[in-house]
C-alpha cells in the first residue's frame, strides 16, 4: 500500500524538520537527530505539514554564514509556529543570547551538548544513540571521528565555538561503520 500525503497512519505521526547549515560534521550531526526522530515514530515534515519540532544546526564560520542560519531559523518560526523551534551548532555556540532573543526560538542547545539535544528538549522519552543508521540523500555516508580543534589559527572561529579536539572511540566508529555496511553503503567518509 502506497501513502500519499492524506495517509491515516502518517496523518497521526508527530512531524519534524531539520536545517543544516555548514560543514559535513553539522551534516552528520542533523542526520543523527533525523534517525533518532524517526526510531521513535516521527515522520519528516513535508511543505504542507505542521511539524512538532524543528531542530536548526547553524554556522558561523563567515558573516554570511551567520546571516543565513538567522534567515533559516526565522524561516522555521514563521512557518511552524506551533513546533518547538531548537537551535544548536556554532553560531548557537558563539551567540547564544542573539538566538535565544529570536522569537519563536524555544530552546538553544550548545554545541557541548550536542548528542543530548533531544534528551534535554524531551526529557521524558529514552532516545537511541545518536549516531547514524543511513546518510538520507546521499550515495556515501559520513561518519564523525572526531571534533573540535587544537590549531587556534587565527582566521579560524572552530577551537572557539567547537572546543578542543576530541576523538569517538575506535569501537564507536567500527560499530557505526558496519551499520552503514549493511544498510548498503560502498563509500564512508
Amino acid at each position: 500500500m502506497t501513502c500519499h500525503n492524506l495517509c491515516p497512519m502518517e496523518e497521526n505521526k508527530k512531524k519534524f524538520k531539520v536545517v543544516t547549515l555548514g560543514c559535513r560534521t553539522n551534516q552528520y550531526e542533523s542526520q543523527a537527530y533525523s534517525d533518532q526522530l524517526k526510531s521513535l515514530g516521527f515522520i519528516e515534515a513535508s511543505e504542507s505539514d505542521d511539524a512538532e519540532v524543528c531542530i536548526v544546526n547553524t554556522c558561523t564560520v563567515t558573516h554570511s554564514a551567520d546571516s543565513s542560519s538567522r534567515h533559516a531559523i526565522r524561516e522555521l518560526a514563521r512557518k511552524y509556529p506551533g513546533a518547538k523551534l531548537v537551535v544548536t551548532g556554532c553560531l548557537a555556540e558563539s551567540h547564544p543570547e542573539q538566538i535565544r532573543g529570536i522569537e519563536g526560538v524555544a530552546a538553544v542547545v550548545p554545541n557541548a551538548k550536542k548528542e543530548e539535544l533531544l534528551n534535554i528538549v524531551f526529557p521524558e522519552e529514552q532516545w537511541p544513540e545518536f549516531s547514524i543508521q543511513q546518510f538520507d540523500g546521499h550515495t556515501r555516508a559520513f561518519v564523525k571521528v572526531q571534533d573540535g580543534c587544537n590549531s587556534f589559527c587565527t582566521y579560524c572561529v572552530i577551537p572557539y565555538v567547537r572546543g578542543r579536539s576530541r576523538s569517538r572511540t575506535i569501537e564507536d566508529v567500527e560499530n557505526e561503520v558496519r551499520g552503514l555496511v549493511e544498510n548498503g553503503y560502498k563509500e564512508i567518509v
